[in-house]
């Protein structure tokens, strides 16, 4: 079919709509990228000043002697070091397997302990004895270590942590040995011996507060269940100095867990940037065709898209945690806490997961349950203090929970000189520590 001259005319005439539609298609993907990395410097400045604000307000150092020390000790055990890749610790394979036999047993015999509503504590089966007197030199020895010398620290360096090689410190042969304290405390109890008793959980309890002084998740969930485990042990044992309800209390208001989830939000921050910048080329001294290349990457990169991504999902963990701080532990049932940090929700353009609302409210909750119990501790511990002939006393002064502040600690004597302390608060589901003490006649 041949086309008449005014239809060819037609067709010779420009048009605009097409040209500028064929130019969107081909264009708009290099305005999506250029406005991505204009929105991405402007946020990873104030990310960067946010980031060092926080760690700012934690102290780096490296690793002392009194932390090789510990790590050797503890190698001579049957423990890992905390750097898994140093070569300066032989772990003895006798003591290792030595260990490997009785380490389920001791679990659940502390956890067994911990769970006690009433004295005394059990002693411990014939095995763990065996275990006991087998190495009770080289426990002795490390409990010296811990009490004798500087507190032991291990290396915290944030620039070394946000590479993706850092070795972190793991801290299993720390929380062996805080087992094994625990266990020589219980039974030095049963011997009647009331000094060691006493020097091992001294020894605990410092051990514990060199890894208090660690901002990271491992460290604090490690402090957690240990002072868990901790209290089990005080709550049951006579003539505890005054002291431990100081330490308990303090320990109890330590918002622990969820301040090393704020951390390891932070550093995750941090460990992404090291990839991102990585792919970002900045112009500098190179050929001509290089420094085209580098100009056109750092103005259009892909990786800024990846740089938003981890910004956005930064901000909505920060946000999620935030909304867990001002709760109260025992008038927020897990499902409600679950909830509300499912809320918080990373843009529409992001994929990726901020948090597991499911995994931070069961922790936050546990970690409140720990709290609750290490404050139980201190009310039974007060009581003990304060009975006299043999007798408890009528009533226990400030009842309040500082954990829940719409509860109280319920303290009753009966005419048979039994007392029992209970938390106001039911909770649900049952926890796995105890809230509640009771105490047979005197």
């Amino acid at each position: 079919m041949k086309l008449t001259a005014k239809q060819k005319e037609q067709l010779s005439r420009p048009r605009p709509f097409l040209f500028l539609a064929v130019l969107g298609v081909f264009g708009l993907p290099w305005v999506v990228l250029f406005w991505s990395g204009v929105q991405a410097r402007q946020q990873q400045a104030q990310m960067a000043v946010e980031a060092n604000t926080f760690f700012a307000q934690f102290p780096t150092y490296q690793r002392n002697a009194a932390a090789r020390q510990f790590d050797q000790m503890a190698a001579d055990l049957g423990f890992i070091p905390n750097d898994p890749s140093s070569l300066f610790f032989r772990v003895r394979p006798e003591a290792e397997r030595a260990y490997q036999t009785i380490e389920e047993t001791l679990s659940e015999f502390l956890r067994q302990q911990a769970a006690k509503v009433s004295g005394p504590l059990d002693s411990p089966p014939p095995v763990l004895s065996t275990y006991l007197n087998a190495h009770r030199e080289a426990i002795a020895a490390a409990q010296s270590q811990i009490l004798e010398s500087e507190a032991p620290r291990w290396e915290m360096d944030f620039e070394r942590m946000s590479e993706l090689n850092y070795p972190f410190p793991g801290f299993v042969n720390v929380f062996n040995l805080q087992k094994l304290l625990l266990l020589a405390a219980i039974d030095h109890s049963h011997q009647g011996r009331q000094d060691e008793m006493l020097t091992a959980l001294e020894a605990s309890w410092r051990l514990n507060q060199a890894i208090a002084q660690r901002p990271d998740l491992v460290s604090q969930m490690l402090v957690s269940v240990v002072s868990e485990q901790q209290a089990g042990v005080l709550r049951h044992l006579e003539n505890v100095p005054a002291i431990w309800q100081t330490r308990l209390t303090q320990q109890s208001q330590r918002p622990s867990v969820i301040a090393g989830l704020q951390f390891d939000a932070w550093l995750q921050y941090q460990i992404s940037q090291r990839s991102l910048l990585r792919l970002i080329q900045r112009p500098g001294a190179m050929t001509d065709l290089e420094k085209l290349l580098a100009t056109l990457s750092y103005w259009f990169s892909p990786a800024y898209g990846l740089e938003l991504t981890a910004i956005d999902t930064t901000r909505t963990a920060h946000r999620a945690l935030d909304q867990l701080t001002p709760l109260d532990i025992c008038a927020t049932p897990l499902p409600i806490a679950e909830l509300i940090l499912s809320q918080e929700k990373t843009a529409w353009w992001n994929s990726a997961t901020a948090i597991s609302p499911v995994v931070v409210a069961q922790r936050w909750r546990a970690a409140g349950d720990r709290a609750l119990t290490l404050e139980l501790t201190q009310k039974v511990l007060q009581a003990k203090q304060l009975s006299q002939s043999g007798q408890w006393p009528n009533q226990l002064p400030n009842l309040a929970s500082e954990v829940c502040p719409e509860e109280r600690w319920i303290y009753e004597r009966t005419d048979d000189n039994t007392i029992t302390l209970s938390l106001s608060a039911q909770r649900m589901p049952a926890p796995a520590v105890p809230f509640s003490y009771q105490s047979s006649g005197k």
